[in-house]
C-alpha cells in the first residue's frame, strides 16, 4: 500500500513483515507478535494532572543510516539523549503520523518509517488508588533515510526546542540522566 508523505509530493511504501501499514490506530494488535517486543507496565503519579494525562500515546523513532548511525536529539541543558518522539494530539491521530512529525522536527530528509519493534502498554495509576484512571502506549518503530547509502556525513539534524539532534554511532556522552526506557530504545537501535 502507498501513502503521499507529508514531507514531500513523492509516494513512499510503508511495509511491515505482520502487515501493511498506512495507518496504525491500535498497538495492542501487536501484543502477540514475536516481531514485536511487547510489554505492559504501570505508572504511578501523584495526580491525575500528569505529562501523560490527556495523550494517547507516543511514537518514538529509530532513524537508522546506512552507516548504522541513528539520529538522536540530545538534551542542551540536562544530560538526557532521546529517539525522535511525538505525542499523538488528537483521536483521530494516529501512530505513524506521530512518527512522521517526530523525524520533522529533527530533520529534513526524508524518512522510510517502517514497522514496530516496541510497544508498551501503560496503565496509569494515581498514588493510592488500586485502578488506572487512564492508558497510553508508546510505540517505537524503526526507519531509514529515503537516500540510499545515506550516512551521517549525507545527513542533516537540527537543534530545536532545546534539544540539538546529530548522528551517534554509540550512546551519547554525558547522558547519564535518560531515564530507563527512553534510554533503552535509543540502546535498541544502538546494538
Amino acid at each position: 500500500m502507498t501513502e503521499k508523505s507529508p514531507r514531500s509530493a513523492t509516494t513512499s511504501t510503508r511495509t511491515d513483515s505482520l502487515t501493511d501499514l498506512e495507518s496504525l490506530t491500535d498497538p495492542a494488535r501487536f501484543r502477540d507478535h514475536d516481531d514485536v517486543r511487547y510489554a505492559e507496565h504501570t505508572e504511578i503519579h501523584a495526580d491525575e494532572d500528569h505529562c501523560r494525562a490527556h495523550s494517547r500515546g507516543m511514537a518514538v523513532v529509530g532513524v537508522t543510516a546506512a552507516d548504522g548511525s541513528v539520529l538522536i536529539a540530545t538534551h542542551l541543558e540536562e544530560p538526557v539523549a532521546l529517539l525522535p518522539h511525538a505525542r499523538l494530539e488528537d483521536e483521530d491521530d494516529d501512530w505513524l503520523a506521530a512518527a512522521d512529525r517526530a523525524i520533522e522536527r529533527l530533520t529534513d530528509e526524508p524518512v522510510d518509517v517502517g514497522r514496530p519493534v516496541r510497544v508498551r502498554s501503560v496503565e496509569h495509576v494515581v498514588e493510592g488508588d488500586d485502578t488506572a484512571h487512564t492508558s497510553s502506549h508508546t510505540v517505537v518503530f524503526e526507519a531509514s533515510p529515503e537516500a540510499d547509502g545515506a550516512t551521517a556525513a549525507d545527513l542533516t539534524a537540527r537543534t530545536t526546542c532545546g534539544w540539538d539532534a546529530g548522528w551517534y554511532t554509540s550512546f551519547p556522552d554525558g547522558c547519564d540522566e535518560t531515564p530507563e526506557r527512553p534510554a533503552a530504545d535509543v540502546r535498541l537501535f544502538l546494538e
